[in-house]
């Protein structure tokens, strides 16, 4: 099976006792926030040159069983790709195949807007930027 491309990768802050395809946009609507872009440490920003190791995300809106949700949008780092893996086969099998492909990661918090200093996805996405310069050729 081929991958799916530019599917949207949501992290709520909440745990649904579910693990497949969804008819999500029929019922999560999110709505971006004008102007509230703000930097996110370790992305690359338009046009590719990183600006004080910064670019800017998008906020977002939405609410889920009536309760109000705040999103950043954050893209994918530059070099990384993001890939939804599936697990094949048996319990004793440790085959995963990719079933689709995401560009942007959507972070979801109840009551403030998520940032790289209260959020742990946002930070370990930063991180990967910190990893790379370590890991880089001198």
């Amino acid at each position: 099976m081929g991958a799916e491309e530019g599917v949207t990768i949501d992290v709520l802050p909440c745990e649904i006792e579910y693990d497949g395809p969804a008819p999500v946009t029929a019922f999560f609507r999110r709505e971006p926030v004008p102007s509230a872009t703000v930097p996110v440490i370790g992305q690359q920003a338009a046009g590719g040159a990183e600006a004080d190791g910064a670019s800017a995300s998008v906020t977002l809106k939405a609410a889920f069983r009536g309760r109000g949700l705040t999103a950043t949008s954050v893209p994918v780092p530059s070099g990384y790709t993001g890939v939804v893996l599936r697990h094949e086969g048996g319990m004793s099998s440790n085959t995963l195949s990719a079933v689709a492909s995401f560009d942007r990661i959507n972070v979801w918090a109840h009551d403030d807007r998520p940032t790289i200093t209260n959020d742990n996805y946002l930070k370990a996405i930063a991180w990967l930027a910190v990893s790379d310069d370590l890991h880089a050729p001198i």
